[in-house]
């Protein structure tokens, strides 16, 4: 079972690493694999396995495995030359690596067992697809998307072998399949091949004289060499000229019409619509066409003209019905119409909301019987009179205060603030106590009090030790039994000699200690012995002569609970019979109404299909009801009470009215979570973070259980629905997305993609501006910008280029060596991290044994120092003295601190190699 790929991110590059002119049996495949948590992979026994497929990815036509790559100190960077490995597929020992990219070939395709399944025959220009995988040592990993090899790797079949201009090998014929002819003979083709043929018959002869029938073509010389003329003007017997004055731009048709359209031209009828008659009447204002089933028809759209309207609007009612069926109904005040699914029309009902508490009555005619929970007596209420509280209730009196003011308040003893003429504060005056607290352990509160009792003074008095008589003696007393009274609830507790009994001893009087201590009790004189014991009535065990057990004795009740019971008791208080009653019959021994405190109700009624709930004294129960719309409410006193379902700030199932922000939501430090099919689906935590797939999210927004591009898609600004693919911007293009987001194995997968269908130079696929100049431009035509909108290279820098850590070019003069030399070198600081360095040059004046036997490297440390890359050029190149492109490339490992790089060369013995064009240069990646 293959590992998810999620658990590595991958950098990668994929080139030939060869001259121009070699063809070599293998490919460089470069790259580094990192973790997700940012850490390299760096195990000690790797394994890739290679597969390159058809253009579709459908056939595997070569598949290689290469094992044991020591990835250990390597910062997660490989370098792995594909060829090299084990051949699984094909079989054949004739079919090398290189024989894949081969377009003239029919290939075969392999299953996961190496068998041949199928074959695929390639055409011009078809590509191949890499596919690659890597064993951790934990699992294979696969590297997504899979990657197309382009131009480089078919340098072993150049794509201009394929076609001489823009004609393939089947325009052209063999020389070797030319015949010689003889004299008056032609080359013919009989269908197979060409051959020889002479002239005969009517295709024989020879050409004696040309000439022309009528004005439009003039002959000169038509006996010898004849030129003919082609007479071009404006009269009769000649051709006109394309600027003919007599052409004009309009060319009305003229003939008779046909298709949908009948006629002449230029003013033909339309007729027919899709091969469809029309009819020939004309259609009214407001119609449209409709089809008959013959004829396109003008008429008005019905009720039936529109599929299923008939059925969903028979179960809805016009305003006008409905207005006449709620107006039917002729509700009172304080009513509310409800619709009687019996009788089919809206009635009328009370809105009966209980009142309690001081008022009284029904909505409508409230009474206010209580203020403050005290009955109001009305009675012999007259003009002027006001409520007085009589001792038991408020009764009507008259207001008997003369009512005066209050000119001057003065202070006595005790208090101060006065005297008060207008406002003021009246207070306790202060005293010569000092506040504080007073007693103590060791101490007891002394305090004077005047008349007003107030605290005059206050002060602690020493509690005097030790006490100085006890039972009228002082000093360290001793109290003997005779100082102690006894009394009741007066007890001893008397441990002689400090040590107390253990059950079942007795005191006795120890003459020898003068003093009473505890002893087992052996005096037998005045005992004596019991022979025999008797049980009576009630009881069993007798008769006992030596030992044994009395026991009450069993009646015939069944020992357990009884409900209700009815029981007999005999004379010893026994229990002789017992048995459960009957239940209690409500109906006959129960009468009136039964009080709540015993479990019944209150009252004697209770209307029907209606709540019930307490009364205003909780004495009786009572019932209660909402009107339509309605639902049940508690407030912050618990009071039940009746409020509108739109006004109730409930969430409702289709949606709600509120007429104002609505929110939804938790009030505590808790997440609030979204459920779908008994699951939480989307959640948002406490810090406001939102999850889809997880309830605990790290981020604003995080989908780590949920992969989109696996289940759904989020719709495009357009509204156009996008292939599962994740998330999308669609461009006004139809069927081109600008910006999407894609994951899986197939050949067409991608991580990130931007697209547009142009290729022009004046569109963009990326364009990122700031302050209206462009910084970041990736054109339509492929070329990259940086600082520059208009990249006139596959990549055009406007202005100094830096890499993230370090890059280092070196450009020298050329260079000549004999038999082996120094072309260049550059030194560079590292980071201590993977380094890509590239050599670039040209060799001059050599032959071809020359050159295969020359070899470049690029070596680290000195001229001689480790070789980190080597080139060699080993099959015969076609030319013979000339100049030769070479390119060596390479990934390096580059440690911290300062690295020289060398780039050398060796040939043939006594060969001088001119070398001349030299690029040699390093970036360091900044990867870790």
């Amino acid at each position: 079972m293959k590992s998810p790929l999620c658990t590595y991110l991958f950098l990668l590059a994929f080139f030939f690493s060869v001259s121009m002119e070699a063809a070599p049996n293998f490919l460089t495949y470069q790259g580094r694999i990192v973790k997700t948590d940012g850490s390299p992979l760096e195990y000690n026994n790797v394994s890739f396995l290679f597969e390159i497929t058809s253009n579709n990815g459908t056939c595997v036509i070569y598949r290689e495995q290469k094992s044991g790559i020591d990835m250990t100190n390597s910062h997660g960077v490989f370098d792995v030359p594909i060829g090299t490995g084990t051949k699984l597929f094909p079989p054949s020992p004739t079919k090398t690596l290189l024989s894949v990219f081969d377009n003239s070939q029919t290939q075969d395709c392999a299953d996961p067992n190496n068998n041949v399944v199928s074959s695929y025959t390639p055409t011009e220009g078809h590509a191949r697809i890499l596919r690659v995988q890597f064993h951790d040592g934990t699992g294979w990993k696969v590297i997504s998307p899979d990657n197309e090899i382009r131009t480089v790797p078919y340098s072993a079949y150049a794509a201009s072998a394929a076609k001489l201009g823009t004609k393939t090998e089947n325009d052209f014929v063999l020389k070797t399949g030319v015949p010689t002819c003889a004299a008056n003979e032609f080359l013919s083709w009989n269908g197979t091949a060409m051959v020889c043929a002479p002239v005969t018959g009517a295709s024989g002869g020879t050409v004696t004289t040309v000439s022309s029938a009528n004005a439009y073509l003039s002959v000169a010389n038509p006996a010898s060499t004849p030129q003919l003329t082609l007479n071009v003007g404006t009269t009769a017997g000649t051709v006109a000229a394309g600027d003919d004055s007599r052409f004009t731009n309009a060319r009305v048709p003229t003939g008779a019409a046909g298709g949908d359209l009948s006629g002449t031209y230029p003013n033909p009828s339309v007729v027919k619509i899709q091969n469809v008659a029309i009819a020939s009447a004309a259609p009214t204002n407001g119609n449209f066409l409709k089809f008959d089933g013959t004829q396109w028809i003008g008429a008005a759209i019905g009720m039936s003209d529109v599929t299923n309207l008939n059925s969903s609007l028979s179960n809805y009612h016009t305003v006008a019905a409905f207005n006449s069926a709620v107006g039917s109904a002729n509700c009172a005040a304080h009513q509310t119409p409800y619709w009687n699914s019996v009788s089919s029309s809206f009635q009328c009902q009370s809105i009966n909301v209980s009142v309690a508490g001081d008022v009284s009555g029904t909505i409508g005619a409230v009474s206010v019987n209580k203020i403050k929970g005290v009955d109001v007596d009305t009675t012999g209420l007259a003009t002027g009179q006001v409520l007085k509280y009589d001792g038991t209730k408020w009764a009507p009196a008259n207001d008997s205060n003369a009512g005066g003011t209050v000119t001057n308040i003065a202070t006595g003893t005790g208090l101060s603030g006065g005297p008060i003429t207008t406002t003021g504060t009246i207070s306790l005056a202060n005293t010569a106590v000092t506040a504080g607290s007073y007693g103590s352990t060791t101490q007891v509160g002394t305090f004077t009090v005047d008349a007003q009792g107030r605290l005059t003074t206050a002060s602690n008095a020493a509690i005097a030790f030790p006490v100085t008589s006890v039972a009228t003696k002082t000093g360290a007393v001793t109290l003997d039994y005779g100082d102690i009274n006894s009394a009741a609830s007066k007890y001893l507790t008397y441990k002689p000699n400090n040590v107390a009994c253990t059950d079942g001893q007795v005191l006795k009087w120890i003459a020898a200690n003068s003093r009473w201590e505890c002893a087992s009790d052996t005096d037998t004189n005045a005992g004596g012995t019991v022979t025999n014991i008797v049980t009576g009535t009630g009881l069993s065990g007798g008769p006992i002569t030596s030992t044994g057990t009395i026991s009450l004795a069993n009646t015939a009740v069944t020992a357990g609970s009884y409900t209700r019971a009815n029981i007999t008791v005999d004379a010893q208080g026994r229990l002789t019979a017992a048995s459960n009653g009957a239940a209690v019959n409500l109906a006959t021994e129960v009468t009136g109404t039964l009080p709540i405190a015993n479990g019944g109700t209150g009252v004697t009624s209770i209307t029907a299909n209606r709540l019930i709930a307490s009364n205003g004294t909780g004495a009786a129960l009572t019932t209660f009801s909402c009107g339509v719309g309605q639902i049940v409410t508690f407030d912050a006193a618990g009071v039940m009470g009746c409020t509108n379902y739109s006004a109730s700030g409930v969430f409702a199932n289709g949606g709600n009215s509120f007429g104002a922000d609505a929110v939804l939501g938790t009030n505590d430090n808790f997440a609030l979570g979204f459920e779908t099919n008994g699951s939480t689906k989307m959640t948002i935590n406490p810090t406001g973070y939102v999850g889809v797939g997880t309830t605990n999210p790290a981020g604003q927004l995080a989908n780590t259980a949920i992969n989109l591009g696996d289940t759904g898609t989020i719709a495009s600004i357009n509204g156009n629905a996008i292939a599962p693919g994740g998330l999308s911007w669609q461009t006004a293009t139809t069927g081109y997305s600008g910006i999407f987001f894609n994951s899986g194995t197939a050949a067409a997968s991608n991580g990130l993609q931007v697209y547009t269908a142009a290729t022009d130079t004046a569109s963009y696929v990326i364009n990122a501006r700031s302050n209206g100049t462009s910084r970041l431009a990736v054109r339509a035509d492929g070329n990259v910008g940086v600082g520059t909108a208009s990249p006139s290279a596959k990549l055009d820098v406007n202005g100094t280029f830096k890499s993230s850590n370090s890059w280092s070019r070196n450009n020298p003069a050329n260079a000549n060596f004999t038999t082996a030399g120094t072309i260049a070198s550059f030194t560079m600081t590292c980071n201590g991290g993977p380094v890509l360095i590239f050599a670039n040059f040209s060799a001059s004046n050599l032959s071809a044994a020359n050159w295969n036997g020359t070899v470049f490297y690029i070596r680290v440390g000195s001229a001689t120092g480790t070789v980190i890359r080597g080139v060699s050029n080993t099959t015969n190149d076609a030319g013979a003295v000339g100049n030769h492109m070479s390119t060596v490339q390479t990934l390096y490992n580059c440690p911290a601190g300062s690295t020289t790089f060398y780039l050398t060369g060796t040939t043939n013995s006594g060969v001088t190699v001119g070398v001349y064009d030299i690029e040699f240069s390093a970036a360091e990646l900044g990867l870790r």
